[in-house]
């Protein structure tokens, strides 16, 4: 199944916050399904996120 995660999951799941939506994500980052992304998500995080070493990360992973 693809699933399209949304930008509050990732925000939550990154930021390490314990909500279904991050336990969500985590789940389906290390299952079965195909995790999906899209470019307003993608620019969304990136556009929120202000850590350099953070956002370097973050840009190698979405790559």
């Amino acid at each position: 199944m693809r699933v399209l995660a949304d930008t509050s999951a990732w925000i939550d799941f990154l930021n390490g916050h314990p909500s279904p939506a991050s336990r969500a994500l985590a789940d389906l980052i290390s299952g079965e399904d195909e995790l999906c992304t899209c470019g307003v998500i993608v620019a969304e995080l990136f556009q929120g996120f202000h850590r350099d070493k953070g956002r370097d990360e973050l840009e190698r992973r979405f790559r």
